[in-house]
């Protein structure tokens, strides 16, 4: 399981990592001004299209980082949760730092995935407002 975890927290930093080099491009195109008609927009919504490209990738690394730990997190839920309903306390003294950080490594993939799934989203729908004239 150590392996395991040690694989989810090295994609989880990559995700992270990269999150962090992209989300100043993000902002700004988010906060671009909108000008009355699409010829105006034009530098803008290039530099949307180029920030959506450097999103997609990311989204997609982080959502493959989740599915690929889903099945595990699952497992480790599965057998946790009957336990813990029967008896917490006896829970507690089988405590699992590795298993327990495992779920919390996953759990922080899908908040990325979620977060990126987003801010595309929303770049898509800023990008399709640039073009339609005010």
């Amino acid at each position: 399981m150590s392996e395991k975890l040690s694989a989810a927290s090295l994609l989880l930093t990559c995700c992270s990592l990269f999150f962090s080099l992209i989300y100043s491009d993000v902002e700004r195109a988010l906060n671009s001004e909108v000008k009355g008609f699409p010829e105006d927009n034009v530098t803008a919504i290039k530099s949307i299209t180029k920030t959506i490209h450097k999103t997609l990738p990311l989204t997609l690394l982080s959502l493959a980082t989740w599915l690929a730990f889903f099945p595990d997190t699952c497992t480790i839920i599965c057998i946790t949760l009957p336990q813990f309903t029967a008896d917490p306390v006896a829970v507690l003294a089988h405590y699992d730092a590795i298993a327990t950080s495992f779920v919390l490594v996953n759990v922080f993939a899908l908040a990325i995935t979620w977060i990126m799934f987003r801010m595309s989203f929303r770049l898509k729908r800023r990008r399709d407002l640039l073009r339609k004239p005010q």
